[in-house]
């Protein structure tokens, strides 16, 4: 069996988009953008496209345990890791400040 190198492994991680993440987490999209900007939410975010970004699933389920939250995310698709960026403009300037 051979081992898999880590940008493999990388493009099988599980990804939620911005808006699904608000709803687990009860919280609004404009609320998930601060977050970012800040360090506050959970780690590991993406920008796929400009007004886009997306949270590895994993990344997520922890920061619901270290808000005391348990539950598995499982309610929402993942997303394909492919083309995403990491970088955060101020709030306001990416479009999810919409709920």
């Amino acid at each position: 069996m051979s081992r898999m190198s880590k940008p493999e492994a990388a493009q099988l991680e599980e990804w939620l988009l911005s808006p699904a993440v608000a709803r687990i987490l009860g919280v609004k999209t404009g609320t998930l953008a601060r977050w970012r900007c800040t360090g506050r939410g959970p780690s590991g975010w993406k920008r796929r496209t400009r007004t886009t970004v997306a949270y590895p699933k994993r990344a997520v389920e922890e920061f619901l345990e270290r808000q005391g939250e348990v539950e598995v995310v499982d309610a929402v698709p993942p997303v394909r890791a492919e083309g995403m960026q990491n970088a955060c403009k101020p709030s306001g300037s990416e479009g999810e400040s919409r709920a």
